[in-house]
């Protein structure tokens, strides 16, 4: 007797329907950290480069002759 498989279509649509529900907090909890990374990463140099800019801007304004 030969037996009826289901489609290939329709096992592989559940196969991935339940990795994606399975890894999706993973996925969230990495994609939010690497937010953070990112935005810690990009300010600091961006906040330093203001102050540089700012203390660069008062020292020729105040030593540059007039």
């Amino acid at each position: 007797m030969k037996r009826v498989r289901k489609p290939i279509l329709q096992t592989n649509i559940l196969n991935v329907a339940f990795i994606c529900i399975f890894f999706a907090p993973f996925m969230s909890a990495m994609t939010e950290n690497l937010k953070i990374i990112i935005a810690s990463v990009l300010t600091i140099p961006i906040v330093f480069a203001f102050i540089i800019y700012s203390l660069a801007k008062v020292w020729i304004q105040r030593y540059s002759p007039q």
